[in-house]
């Protein structure tokens, strides 16, 4: 949802008169497709069996953690030492598209620290 709202933004930013979606519109079939997702999630999740829920509890909490830890510190480093980020946000554009980079670099990291969490679980229990 924050993706294409993005989107819409930076088509904006970039020049575009007329939003090939009106932004209320949007919104709308975002808030849809969230709802039926979540839906199908919960049907998911009550059809799983205990390990496989433990393994993606796991996962989630400290996989992600981590991740989120290993993405704070690197902010905090950036925000310590300007010199640093200074390249990145001439690379990207601007302090907007910094922060977009951010964000889905936090993400990215958090993704990646859920997969190594749950395949971590799943290692551990075929002991």
């Amino acid at each position: 949802m924050a993706f294409a709202v993005g989107l819409l933004f930076g088509a904006k930013d970039a020049g575009a008169q007329v939003s090939p979606i009106p932004f209320a519109v949007l919104l709308v079939l975002l808030a849809a497709v969230n709802v039926a997702a979540l839906r199908l999630s919960w049907r998911w999740w009550k059809t799983a069996d205990e390990a496989v829920r433990q393994a993606h509890m796991s996962g989630y909490f400290y996989g992600g953690s981590l991740a989120t830890c290993v993405a704070l510190c690197i902010a905090a480093l950036l925000l310590a030492a300007p010199s640093l980020a200074a390249p990145l946000g001439m690379a990207l554009g601007g302090p907007e598209a910094v922060f977009a980079a951010g964000a889905f670099f936090c993400f990215f990291l958090q993704l990646i620290g859920y997969g190594a969490g749950w395949a971590v679980w799943w290692l551990r229990a075929s002991r």
